[in-house]
């Protein structure tokens, strides 16, 4: 006899356990230096290779468009000072979203909602964490970083179509549309939304067991940051210069990479509102040339 489906549901949510994410063995930050960015987008490169969705390709590989941007949130998880987990959250801005590329009209849809959106990707867990709770700690920072700095409404993101039940079942995403090709993997991509009141609404109601520490799951995504969780307070602009520093931009997309050679018209006009004109001192190229006229 085939099992209801409303006991499969939750069966498989008991399984996840949210509540039993370890809050002692690993901790969450932002990257913040130039080897804290590019240890996140090598571990990310060589998930993707291992998965055989991406080859061997340049430094830049990981580097998405938006990371030269201050919308943009690598996180780090780590086991004492081992790199062990990457995530970035990336804020919806005039250069928009990596998930535009594979889902334009569907997104655009959504904007001209009046909707503010973000987006979780560049995902990545070394195989032995990957059923510790790295995962589920990543997605609670990004959340706090989505709701507490900015008001964010809506979370999208791109996901292999295997996990689309995980993400229906334990946050209550939505399909964003059908399957497609993704644009820069060899392999197919979900485009999912979530809108950030049913979230949490779907942790309230089917994880109801506190963490080790007694905060509820559905806190520690929207409420107060579970102690291993390390953000820091202020305002967006004051993150902008916490997390990225013109010395460290300069060093990462100028000195170490090329990533501003390879940038669109529209990421590159965005950037040239955020960024002074001495933060691109020094750097010839077609970048510079543009910021110049």
């Amino acid at each position: 006899m085939k099992m209801p489906r409303i006991v499969r549901r939750w069966l498989y949510r008991r399984y996840v356990g949210l509540e039993k994410v370890p809050l002692n063995q690993f901790t969450v930050r932002l990257a913040k230096t130039v080897d804290d960015y590019q240890s996140a987008f090598r571990l990310v490169q060589a998930a993707y290779i291992s998965k055989g969705i991406e080859g061997a390709l340049s430094d830049t590989a990981r580097i998405l468009p938006q990371h030269v941007l201050p919308e943009s949130y690598v996180l780090l998880a780590e086991e004492g000072t081992r790199l062990v987990g990457t995530m970035t959250v990336t804020i919806d801005s005039p250069a928009m979203l990596p998930l535009d590329k594979d889902y334009p009209r569907e997104i655009a849809a959504l904007r001209a909602q009046g909707l503010k959106l973000a987006e979780l990707g560049s995902l990545a867990v070394v195989d032995r964490c990957h059923s510790l709770g790295v995962t589920s700690l990543m997605n609670m920072a990004a959340m706090q970083i989505c709701t507490r700095i900015h008001d964010v409404t809506h979370v999208l993101g791109g996901v292999n179509p295997g996990a689309i039940g995980h993400y229906k079942l334990v946050y209550g995403f939505e399909t964003l549309g059908e399957a497609k090709d993704h644009v820069q993997l060899t392999a197919p991509v979900f485009g999912m939304k979530c809108d950030v009141a049913v979230a949490e609404a779907t942790l309230r109601k089917h994880f109801k067991k506190p963490l080790s520490n007694g905060t509820s799951v559905a806190d520690a995504y929207f409420g107060s940051n579970p102690e291993c969780i390390h953000l820091p307070s202020g305002t967006p602009e004051e993150l902008i210069r916490w997390k990225l520093s013109r010395e460290v931009f300069q060093e990462l997309f100028m000195q170490r990479t090329n990533r501003l050679d390879t940038l669109d018209q529209r990421t590159r006009e965005h950037l040239e509102q955020l960024r002074s004109p001495t933060t691109v001192t020094g750097y010839r190229g077609p970048f510079m040339r543009v910021v110049n006229g």
